[in-house]
């Protein structure tokens, strides 16, 4: 899986991920990287997917072999961020047949989180039976640790 033009690589142990461009300065994800591995981190949003076509993600974190980490930035539209995380992954699945035996998760960091917690305790199910992934939702700064 490589968009060259779009990815970052880096061996930080602790990468925090923002959108600088946007209002929703709030929203963030902390990953911590203990082994000092190499990740990519590729900009989905404006880079691998353009236009207004097709809904997809902000990011996708590739731990090599291991995860495949799709992270939304969002102000408080949780299920459309939803949405945007499982566009992305299936286009990355029909892109690359080599994501099949990566973990997936999904990160959803937005700056309020309005939904009653069993919409987003559905959102969770949906994700794991659908997708075989793990949803995290939270308001503020969401904090991932990197399997390596």
């Amino acid at each position: 899986m490589d968009f060259p033009n779009c990815t970052e690589e880096t061996q930080k142990r602790k990468i925090t991920i923002k959108d600088p461009q946007s209002k929703n300065s709030k929203s963030e994800v902390l990953l911590a990287n203990p082994q000092g591995i190499t990740i990519k981190i590729v900009q989905i949003d404006g880079c691998v997917i353009k236009g207004n076509q097709q809904m997809r993600c902000d990011r996708l974190v590739i731990v090599p072999h291991q995860e495949l980490i799709f992270i939304e930035l969002k102000g408080k539209k949780i299920e459309q961020a939803f949405k945007q995380i499982v566009a992305t992954l299936t286009y990355i699945r029909q892109a690359c047949s080599s994501t099949q035996n990566h973990h997936i998760i999904g990160i959803i960091a937005c700056t309020r989180c309005p939904l009653a917690s069993t919409d987003i305790q559905n959102l969770k199910a949906k994700f794991r039976n659908q997708y075989h992934g793990k949803l995290l939702i939270q308001s503020g700064s969401v904090s991932h640790n990197l399997q390596g």
